[in-house]
């Protein structure tokens, strides 16, 4: 059975707080381990001013990492799209 590995999660991290939550410790310990500090938190859609599509839940791991990599300053805030006003993008539809 050879073939390829999919790059895809093996787990829906999204689908419970508990999920998402040890997501984060994970996203924190992987810095930490090489000398970053990174902030993170958990939100759900809610929380974020969004709406859940009906009969779920979706959570977001939060960080203040800036494109993907820690922040130079460690203390920096986590960025919650909730504080800035939500744009949409010109070719999605809604």
């Amino acid at each position: 059975m050879g073939g390829t590995q999919s790059m895809l999660p093996t787990k829906m991290w999204t689908a419970s707080r508990e999920d998402s939550e040890f997501l984060a410790m994970k996203i924190r310990n992987y810095w930490f381990a090489r000398g970053y500090t990174v902030q993170t938190e958990v939100y759900g859609l809610s929380e974020l001013g969004e709406s859940y599509p009906s009969g779920s839940h979706i959570y977001s791991v939060r960080s203040n990492m800036v494109g993907g990599l820690p922040n130079r300053d460690p203390k920096a805030p986590i960025n919650t799209p909730s504080i800035a006003p939500r744009v949409q993008h010109l070719m999605v539809r809604a």
